[in-house]
């Protein structure tokens, strides 16, 4: 039997530089064909102290008194991290794809429930005349159209306008179709329409107190699970910037019953809310207002303190993404401000109610939700800020005598 030939160090030094050299080929070959990716995301660190009470409700809840401090992320915005690249078929056509994950930096797990790219998953087509159509899970209109409103940037936090205006807060529905039209002398409008969203709900039957809820289906039928319209109209150029959202989401036919079994939905209000808003820069400043209606239920609510951890205290959409309810009813306001200091720093302020009225009012124990919010940013560098900032929301998610205060420090970094 002949013994095995080992490969000599000549022989092995060759073939590390042949994979090597054909590596970077296809590396080269990347460029020219113009696609070249592009990795980019944030993280966002921050401490905090939030100490949070209600007072009991009759025959709704116990006393609430409780107090949380620690690390979370995504106080300025949101940590995340993604990968995107666009193709040109023409000098005027264009394919692109974005995948985008939020991180909970703190513990390095995946944020929106665990999902990879939970941020956005999009594949799309663009045109430079006619505009874009993007497929895949990505932002509602109203979440895309408003951060630039907000001086916090609708992150996960009690100090973001999502608090209030929940259509905004961070909403992404999966299987949508979205189309915007290219940008016209600083108009841009945009439609679309989610076959599927995902979304976890709360279906309020009329009883005091009581609701079903409901995971995100999965059904053959697409009528079989909830589906939401989401429209946006917005315009911007020189100093003065306006926004204009409406989102719809229509009930899913059926529902599933705590022992697994597959009923028909009867209760299917149709949570609707539109948001309209303006921001004019002074250049030493930004000053932003914002109106809004929500009506048959609750897009979103947003947790208390600086998210990203369990609390007693509840939110508008009862723990789930959304609540249908006939005579749940509220309007939305807020003022913000984004104010220079000195050549390197900013002063962040905003102002945010909720008013709940109708028949849920009642039911349920409501009133008027107010939340100051403050911040200060200094910009160590172009991508680098260390920040200090504190929230007091009283009647938080309109929840009658609910209160939460927070304050922390934090550092963002862009990449």
């Amino acid at each position: 039997m002949n013994a095995v030939r080992q490969p000599s160090r000549r022989s092995l030094k060759r073939l590390w530089v042949s994979s090597a050299f054909g590596w970077a080929l296809t590396c080269s070959g990347m460029a020219v064909a113009g696609q070249p990716l592009t990795l980019y995301g944030i993280v966002d660190l921050s401490l905090y102290y939030n100490p949070t009470s209600q007072a009991a409700r009759d025959g709704l809840s116990a006393a609430i008194s409780e107090t949380n401090y620690g690390m979370t992320s995504g106080v300025l915005s949101g940590s995340r991290w993604g990968i995107k690249a666009s193709e040109s078929l023409s000098p005027e056509w264009s394919v692109n794809f974005v995948l985008e994950g939020g991180i909970n930096a703190q513990n390095g797990t995946l944020g929106q429930g665990g999902l990879g790219f939970g941020r956005q998953s999009t594949v799309g087509v663009a045109s430079s005349r006619l505009g874009s159509l993007d497929l895949g899970r990505q932002g509602s209109l109203a979440y895309k159209y408003l951060v630039p409103f907000d001086p916090f940037a609708i992150s996960g936090s009690q100090a973001g306008m999502g608090v209030s205006f929940g259509s905004a807060n961070g909403v992404r529905p999966n299987n949508l179709i979205l189309y915007q039209t290219a940008v016209i002398h600083g108009w841009q409008a945009g439609v679309g329409f989610s076959l599927n969203t995902g979304f976890t709900a709360a279906y309020y039957d009329g009883a005091q107190g009581d609701a079903i809820t409901q995971p995100a289906t999965s059904f053959f039928g697409t009528t079989q699970n909830m589906r939401m319209l989401t429209l946006g109209l917005r315009y911007s150029r020189g100093p003065l910037s306006m926004v204009f959202a409406y989102d719809m989401v229509y009930a899913a036919n059926q529902l599933i019953t705590d022992d697994d079994q597959v009923v028909s939905n009867k209760k299917q209000p149709k949570p609707r809310a539109w948001l309209l808003g303006g921001q004019y820069d002074f250049r030493w400043a930004q000053i932003s207002a914002v109106i809004g209606q929500t009506v048959g239920g609750n897009f979103f609510g947003q947790g208390p303190g600086a998210g990203g951890y369990s609390s007693s205290l509840s939110t508008a959409s009862r723990g789930t993404n959304m609540l249908f309810a006939d005579g749940a009813r509220s309007f939305q306001y807020s003022l913000a401000a984004t104010i220079a200091a000195g050549r390197d720093g900013r002063v962040l302020l905003s102002w945010q109610a909720s008013r709940p009225y109708g028949s849920f009012r009642q039911a349920e124990q409501l009133a008027t939700q107010n939340v100051f919010s403050a911040a200060y940013v200094y910009s160590l560098s172009k991508r680098t800020d260390l920040y200090v900032w504190g929230s007091y929301g009283n009647n938080y998610q309109t929840i009658s005598t609910a209160k939460s205060s927070v304050i922390g420090t934090g550092i963002r970094h862009l990449f």
